[in-house]
């Protein structure tokens, strides 16, 4: 792992962090999280099926097939 030290920046109100060279974006957008020890995480943002309202329509209403060959009757949940 390289040595990566950077330094707050400020533009206008904002605080950020440069991203160093090394580090490849695997996506534009990012939530980020501090632990207690003061950590900063950033993890990559990605579609969430179950809020997706293109997928639910699509599967609204649909039978998931059982490994035994009979539909869910929606009772078992």
């Amino acid at each position: 792992m390289l040595d990566n030290n950077i330094r707050v920046r400020k533009l206008e109100e904002s605080n950020f962090f440069p991203i160093p060279e090394s580090i490849k974006l695997q996506n534009d957008s990012y939530n980020v999280y501090q632990n207690e020890e003061g950590m900063i995480i950033y993890v990559p943002k990605k579609n969430n099926p179950f809020k997706n309202s293109k997928i639910i329509e699509k599967y609204q209403g649909s039978n998931q097939k059982e490994e035994i060959g009979n539909s869910l009757i929606g009772k078992e949940l």
